[in-house]
């Protein structure tokens, strides 16, 4: 089980053809090129340009390219062309072509970030002895970066129930940008906590224990939004984040969310009278508020205490 919506950077696919962009505005060169590479290594997607402009487009829209440009084209140098890619999308191998090879222009280029250099007139089979390099550079950087996003999804999932946990939403009211994504948008905080968890661990058992929190945890998912994020808090207490909702709104939901529970879960099935509740508190703050974790959950746990409090097996709002 996953919260159904996630505020993180996108990973790059890895694609099983390699992706191979040139750009030059000699079209001989070009012509030439193409006929030895498709001969040389057909399993390339190989991509052919005579100006910078054409080529921007699908630099822009994939991150895992070599691309070979030359340094001297009349309205943008190859240069140009590597750094503005790089400025709008990381993760692309960049090569420059030149018929000058001194010593300073490589050094200029290394030191803009350019991963290699080649003089013309050059040798094609050294040509594409680096293109390989950049093929392989690319797609162990797509295998690091996905396990890297596989570690810290594990690290933000709660590993009984699925669903993300505290560190998780601490860390979307830390982040910069998604604070500024949640400023704009009213947010609502919902606490869930199980009525008598301790006796039923008491009764049945610390295994039924956690196929009780897997059950309500699958309730919670099920009645919510879209955008919502269920989130195990810890022990028996849930939370869910609300993205884009009223206050009204949020009282709909933590009550579908209440009812659902209840009218679904027994603690000894086939026994009448020994359901599962839970006690349910709330908070919100609307758009272009101030949205400091700490009052939510201070408000919404307030809320859950007074639930507690009145009867358990109902909803309050702070």
């Amino acid at each position: 089980m996953t919260a159904k919506t996630r505020l993180s950077s996108p990973i790059p696919r890895l694609y099983e053809r390699p992706l191979v962009v040139f750009v030059d505005d000699e079209l001989a060169f070009l012509q030439s090129s193409r006929a030895l590479l498709y001969k040389m290594e057909a399993e390339w997607d190989m991509r052919f340009f005579s100006t910078p402009e054409d080529a921007v487009e699908l630099l822009t829209s994939r991150r895992d390219a070599v691309l070979l440009a030359d340094w001297n084209m009349p309205k943008m140098s190859g240069l140009v062309l590597c750094n503005a890619v790089q400025r709008q999308t990381l993760g692309h191998y960049l090569i420059l072509l030149s018929g000058c090879g001194s010593t300073e222009l490589v050094v200029s280029a290394l030191n803009q970030g350019i991963d290699d250099f080649v003089a013309k007139p050059f040798a094609m089979r050294e040509l594409i002895a680096r293109i390989r390099v950049g093929v392989r550079r690319n797609r162990e950087r797509c295998r690091v970066q996905r396990v890297m996003s596989g570690l810290r999804n594990d690290a933000d999932t709660d590993a009984l129930t699925g669903l993300r946990n505290r560190r998780w939403l601490l860390h979307q009211f830390a982040d910069r940008p998604a604070r500024a994504a949640l400023a704009r948008t009213g947010v609502g905080i919902i606490f869930a906590d199980i009525d008598h968890f301790k006796a039923f661990n008491d009764r049945h058992g610390h295994p039924a224990g956690d196929i009780l929190l897997q059950q309500v945890a699958r309730c919670i998912v099920s009645v919510l939004r879209k955008n919502d994020v269920a989130i195990r808090w810890g022990g028996d207490e849930f939370c869910v984040l609300c993205y884009g909702t009223t206050a009204s709104e949020l009282g709909c939901i933590a009550e579908r969310l209440r009812a659902a529970v209840a009218e679904s879960l027994e603690a000894i099935p086939g026994e009448p009278g020994c359901g599962i509740t839970v006690s349910v508190g709330t908070s919100f703050m609307a758009a272009c508020g101030d949205h400091h974790l700490d009052s939510l959950i201070a408000l919404a746990d307030k809320a859950l205490y007074l639930a507690k409090r009145n009867g358990r097996n109902r909803t309050v709002a702070s």
